[in-house]
């Protein structure tokens, strides 16, 4: 059954969007609203919904241990939410319950502890009064992640290679390096999926950290080299068992 949502919210969400379309329009940027580099955290228009969108999410907000993760259950996360998906209500909590109970299914919950417990107390045997990466704490390189370093080998990528000048995160992935086929001989479909889970759920710590400081919606920005990228690349049973496993959550 299709779950009824009051008239109220549906009216509020098209209001939001209608105030970051003109955001956007004033911005230069009309024709993806949602692009715009200087991301403000959420305007008063938007707050509203998110308010709206956090009660009828309800316990998959309030049940631990997600109501303890600011990441997950958090005003920023739920604006990312929204705006992401343009304030289509039942698509936003279709999308949010399901990430919800994946995070169950999948460990990543666990997962989430053990790196923020790690990185308490790499930060506590510190004698150093500011972080490796003064910018961003939450910095990780790929050889951070499990089975990282084989990734590496096969499917080099730099995940955290410097910053706009609005403090957005940018990628340098060289597609025509990689090789999923090797990768294959030496990791598992599994092996590489548990791979591409720890990269989100430090992202998801990274994105929130960041948006914090900067007071602004914080994005990626991926730059692709596609250099050398040919059919080989993308139309193998090794490639397509990668593909098919990540779209489980992403």
């Amino acid at each position: 059954m299709t779950e009824a949502i009051p008239q109220t919210v549906l009216d509020a969400a098209l209001v939001a969007k209608d105030a970051v379309n003109n955001l956007a329009k004033q911005a230069n940027v009309a024709n993806d609203p949602f692009f715009d580099l200087e991301s403000p955290l959420a305007l008063p228009e938007e707050s509203i919904v998110v308010n709206h969108f956090r009660r009828l999410l309800g316990n998959a907000i309030t049940d631990a241990p997600q109501c303890n993760y600011p990441e997950i259950t958090g005003d920023i996360t739920l604006l990312r939410c929204l705006r992401g998906r343009m304030f289509d209500i039942p698509v936003c909590l279709d999308c949010f319950r399901t990430h919800i109970e994946l995070r169950i299914k999948l460990g990543l919950n666990d997962m989430r502890d053990r790196i923020v417990t790690t990185h308490q107390r790499k930060k506590e045997a510190s004698t150093s009064t500011s972080t490796p990466e003064e910018e961003d704490p939450h910095h990780y390189t790929m050889t951070d992640l499990i089975h990282g370093t084989i990734a590496k080998k096969y499917m080099y990528c730099i995940p955290n290679c410097g910053f706009t000048p609005q403090g957005h995160v940018i990628i340098f992935t060289p597609t025509g390096q990689h090789d999923t086929r090797g990768l294959l001989t030496e990791l598992t479909a599994d092996q590489y999926f548990e791979y591409i889970m720890e990269e989100l759920v430090r992202r998801q710590l990274q994105l929130e950290y960041l948006s914090r400081k900067h007071q602004r919606l914080i994005k990626m920005f991926q730059i692709v080299d596609c250099s050398g990228v040919g059919l080989s690349h993308v139309s193998h049973t090794a490639m397509l068992t990668f593909t098919k496993r990540i779209k489980v959550v992403l």
